[in-house]
């Protein structure tokens, strides 16, 4: 039977069936737009829905001999005629991330709003996501991305497309950093999309931001200044702040401390969770860690357990008296906030605590490697580049008995050697 007689007998609903038509030779169709060479050929596609299908590809090559312009098609071809292509998706990029790319891989984001979805947070089960995480890809998706890609189908986005992108934004003003966050959330999509078998690689990796500088000033603190606020601070905000100073972690890591993680033994601190709205793991893999506690601090600690009505292995360190977790938001505003007000301090943020700490291993001559692996980095270069600020000479001696600053007895360090040259005089 032909197989236009097999056709004609198959039942109507079965004939609506899209079917992928057979691979072939192709040489393509070598055409003139005016002067210039342009060809189009078939291509196995996936559509919107996920069936295959076949659909026409158009490339302009340009003014040149026909002969030479052949040659520049069948190498297009080529992959195709190999059996190497794979089908692709005309999937819209907005279409893609709302339908399949935030329910698979983003849960917690709101597909309509693409902002952190309330109801789902609440929900359990979903802790392989930090919310701080979501809200800045939801953000850059809903300010950016999607005005700029949302009505281009996934195979027809370049690598030219998005770096042509981020240069334009880079014009606009935006800051270094700011582009670069842009180019991983498209990164992280689109990544999702090779993944899944729509894509055959992500166009987004190898693009390049030309300056990441960040242009907000990182502020550290002396240790006079950690001394105004430990004596003005009130608790637990003073020893948050004594912590945070003597370890360099973040406020989440710190506020989703637990007893069972203090080990006065061995003088160590295991961080293994942090809060942000909810408990969650720590940043990055290499954020889960193991710090060492100076006496200092140990003694801190001692204090604040001593002083605390609820001391169970799995009890926060810090935490209301219901013993529900701290919130960063309400320490800072309505505690730290007017606290540095009062003692006119440079404006700070929790994070600011971190670049001290960072700052004074730094000082102190402690190794970048070293310091990487007490801070959590990732990333060395985050350990140098980011974080890591430079003292003025005249007061590098302050930085040398960092721990009596945080000593709660109120002791002194004892004031530095004189140098040769002063003595002589």
């Amino acid at each position: 039977m032909q197989p236009a007689q097999e056709r004609a007998l198959e039942p109507a609903g079965e004939r609506t069936k899209p079917r992928m038509a057979r691979r072939r030779y192709q040489k393509g169709c070598l055409f003139r737009k005016g002067k210039v060479w342009a060809g189009r050929w078939w291509e196995d596609i996936i559509r919107e829905d996920g069936t295959p299908g076949r659909a026409r590809r158009f490339v302009t090559i340009g003014v040149m001999p026909k002969r030479q312009a052949q040659t520049v098609l069948d190498q297009q071809l080529q992959p195709l005629n190999r059996g190497k292509h794979q089908p692709q998706s005309v999937l819209l990029f907005e279409q893609f991330v709302r339908s399949r790319w935030i329910p698979a891989a983003m849960p917690l984001l709101d597909s309509v709003s693409l902002k952190l979805d309330r109801a789902a947070l609440s929900k359990t089960g979903l802790t392989s996501q930090r919310p701080g995480s979501v809200v800045i890809y939801g953000s850059y998706l809903r300010s950016h991305l999607i005005a700029g890609f949302g009505s281009k189908p996934l195979n027809e986005i370049t690598r030219w497309d998005i770096q042509n992108f981020l240069a334009g934004k880079l014009k606009e003003g935006y800051a270094g950093a700011h582009v670069h966050g842009m180019r991983t959330t498209m990164s992280k999509v689109l990544q999702s999309a090779v993944e899944w078998g729509l894509l055959i690689d992500n166009p987004a990796r190898g693009c390049r931001i030309a300056n990441r500088a960040t242009v907000k000033k990182r502020i550290f603190l002396m240790p006079d200044q950690v001394e105004k606020l430990k004596n003005a601070l009130s608790e637990p905000c003073k020893t948050i702040v004594l912590v945070a100073v003597a370890t360099g972690c973040r406020i989440g890591e710190i506020l989703a401390l637990r007893w069972g993680r203090v080990d006065f033994a061995a003088g160590t601190i295991a961080i293994e969770e942090t809060y942000s709205d909810r408990f969650g793991p720590p940043k990055t893999k290499s954020s889960k860690r193991v710090i060492p506690m100076s006496e200092s601090l140990k003694k801190t600690f001692a204090e604040r357990r001593a002083a605390s009505s609820r001391t169970n292995a799995d009890d926060l360190v810090f935490s209301t008296w219901k013993g529900t977790p701290l919130s960063p938001k309400n320490l800072r505003n309505r505690v730290l906030e007017p606290t540095r007000k009062e003692l006119e301090l440079p404006a700070i943020s929790w994070h600011s605590f971190r670049y001290t700490h960072t700052t004074w291993l730094s000082e102190a001559g402690v190794s970048p490697r070293v310091a990487q692996a007490i801070l959590g980095h990732s990333d060395v270069s985050m350990t140098l580049n980011v974080y890591t600020q430079i003292v003025p000479d005249s007061q590098r001696q302050a930085m040398e008995k960092v721990a009596a600053v945080l000593d709660t007895n109120g002791h002194k360090p004892d004031p530095p050697p004189q140098s040769e040259a002063n003595a002589s005089r």
